[in-house]
């Protein structure tokens, strides 16, 4: 009797041993399975504030690209502002005193801008007209001189201060390359009324001295 109680006990204490070492087990496994989907969690609330810094600095370079675009953009004639930049190279002869004329604009349309071509007759004093080229050359735009030439008509000139007349080819950067426009070309006549005679005597002969686009300085004779 006393060996069957003893069996009962062992019998009882093995069965609360398994039972107690399924119910670990299955503790731990739903342990295991919220810590795995805790750690996934953990990741994708990583990966989203990743996302979200990303996101913010790709803003932020968007917003520093676009007003590095609008300071580039003021170096380039607009479509719409064509018109009144000729208008401002005429008023820069006459404040120097001296005539400009816009002879032709050929537009040639380029990726990402194009450029105007423009063909410039300035007429006056010689200091007049140099300060002229110089004042469009710093212009505050995409500007490039690519050949000057100059002459002076001695016959038509006062003794005390000769006429001279630069012809003068020069290219402007300009924002109409993004239209995907076709080169045009078109003649544009000066509203600044002319100041110096149109023809010369048939037995003067004009002299032509090419000049660098850059030459600042002064000849001591003329």
């Amino acid at each position: 009797m006393t060996t069957y109680r003893l069996l009962i006990r062992l019998g009882a204490a093995a069965l609360i041993f398994i039972i107690a070492v399924v119910g670990y087990g299955v503790w731990y496994a739903m342990v295991e399975g919220q810590s795995a989907a805790a750690t996934d969690l953990a990741n994708q609330i990583a990966q989203k504030r990743t996302d979200t810094s990303r996101a913010a600095i790709a803003k932020t370079q968007l917003t520093s690209l676009a007003a590095d675009q609008a300071t580039i953009n003021q170096y380039f004639v607009s479509t719409d502002g064509v018109v009144p930049f000729l208008e401002g190279l005429q008023q820069t002869g006459t404040y120097f005193g001296a005539n400009l004329q816009v002879v032709s604009v050929s537009a040639v349309p380029g990726k990402p801008y194009g450029h105007l071509d423009l063909s410039i007759k300035i007429v006056g004093p010689f200091n007049a007209v140099m300060r002229t080229i110089g004042a469009i050359e710093y212009e505050p735009y995409n500007t490039a001189i690519k050949g000057v030439t100059f002459n002076t008509d001695q016959q038509a000139s006062t003794a005390t201060t000769p006429t001279w007349t630069a012809t003068m080819t020069v290219s402007v950067g300009t924002e109409t390359g993004q239209q995907g426009s076709s080169p045009a070309s078109a003649p544009v006549t000066s509203s600044v009324p002319s100041t110096t005679p149109t023809t010369a005597p048939a037995q003067t002969t004009p002299s032509t001295t090419p000049i660098q686009p850059r030459a600042t300085s002064t000849p001591t004779a003329v």
